[in-house]
């Protein structure tokens, strides 16, 4: 256990230099994200110090997160399809991390969700429902984001950065899904004995499932008593 542990965190000066350039990273970003100062960072890319294992580990945590794998032979390579899994309450606040340090990292959001009902979500989320509700409205001017509901329904608890809108009770999505940039996650929220949530990091299955949605979107109609978020980005007015 402990060995496979080592093989994990020895990742290579080259290859932080290498990963950095793939993501089109300043020697400043990764030191901010991995909690690594400047001048510390900088020994370990051109091999002037032997860096701790805990910081080689956080260092290839920052990467992993954002697509890049490690090789054994000492390359790297940007992941394209990419599963991930999340349970329980504490899995679904997890997710909604995952969505907002998307959003940060890509500087921009395009988030299209259908079939969640949000008294679920609000829920499972508890108290952390206002500390997303809170630091998604901080990032609205970059993204966009839509919800389909079920007609009838009046919960809509991120109306400030959120358009809303009301689906035929006969064309409502019994399995919810999440489209946020090109990442697609299926959210089984009343699944016993907990919730689970699939994400799938794949460009073009976010693209099918954002088509769908496009096409239900244009059917679909305002909510009463709902308005429209102001100050959100525009893509495209699609």
């Amino acid at each position: 256990m402990d060995h496979g542990r080592h093989r994990k965190i020895m990742i290579t000066a080259m290859q932080i230099r290498a990963a950095r350039a793939m993501l089109d990273w300043s020697r400043e970003d990764l030191a901010e994200k991995a909690a690594v100062s400047t001048t510390a960072l900088r020994s370990i890319e051109i091999g002037a110090s032997e860096p701790r294992d805990s910081t080689l580990l956080r260092i290839r945590d920052v990467f992993e997160k954002s697509g890049i794998d490690f090789q054994s032979d000492g390359g790297i390579r940007p992941r394209q399809h990419e599963m991930l899994a999340f349970e329980g309450s504490e899995g679904v606040c997890r997710f909604y991390d995952l969505v907002y340090e998307t959003i940060l990292r890509e500087g921009k959001g395009e988030i299209d969700a259908c079939g969640a009902m949000e008294e679920t979500v609000v829920r499972l989320m508890g108290d952390y429902t206002d500390i997303h509700v809170r630091r998604m409205v901080h990032v609205a001017h970059v993204m966009r984001v839509r919800h389909l509901i079920r007609e009838g329904d009046f919960c809509a608890p991120g109306s400030r950065y959120c358009t809303y809108r009301w689906t035929a009770r006969d064309q409502y999505e019994p399995i919810p899904f999440y489209v946020f940039n090109d990442n697609l996650a299926i959210m089984l929220l009343n699944a016993m004995p907990k919730a689970k949530i699939f994400v799938l990091r794949s460009a073009a299955v976010a693209k099918a499932f954002r088509q769908q949605f496009k096409i239900m979107w244009n059917m679909a109609r305002p909510i009463p008593g709902i308005p429209e978020p102001e100050g959100v980005a525009d893509f495209g007015g699609e």
